[in-house]
């Protein structure tokens, strides 16, 4: 990140609100989790029937994870410099979810493929590009 540079802070700063946002939402409402029972949160209501009720799904099961994923390309843009390797970076971690969700169709990762998640991933990749679209393409035509 270059001294001075504002908006690459702001991406920082924003994109560490949204990790904890959705962190926030997948330990209080999401079953099941890893490290439940270290933290001890068998309190916590739990949302078990959520298929009944889309939207309900998409707030508990789908925004964590866009909101990682905002999070993961607002610090990839931040750190975006006029290199092949950043670029790489950039293209790798706009991929990621993508590979991850095929993977878990065809059970070579632990995990559930979920087209709701590919959703939403698209839905988050497009909103970015949108967000960006100056920054991100029209910086390297001049």
């Amino acid at each position: 990140m270059h001294k001075g540079n504002k908006k690459s802070k702001t991406n920082i700063i924003v994109s560490i609100i949204l990790i904890l946002i959705g962190t926030y939402i997948y330990v209080l409402y999401r079953q099941n989790i890893i490290f439940k029972n270290y933290l001890n949160l068998d309190h916590i209501y739990h949302y078990q029937d959520c298929n009944n009720n889309l939207i309900k799904y998409y707030l508990i099961y789908c925004l964590p994870d866009a909101l990682w994923y905002f999070a993961l390309l607002l610090i990839q843009i931040a750190l975006l410099r006029d290199h092949f390797l950043s670029r790489f970076l950039l293209i790798i971690s706009m991929l990621l979810p993508f590979v991850l969700e095929i993977l878990q169709l065809f059970n070579k990762i632990k995990g559930t493929f979920d087209i709701k998640d590919v959703y939403i991933y698209v839905i988050t990749l497009l909103v970015i590009l949108w967000k960006e679209r100056k920054r991100l393409f029209l910086a390297y035509y001049n």
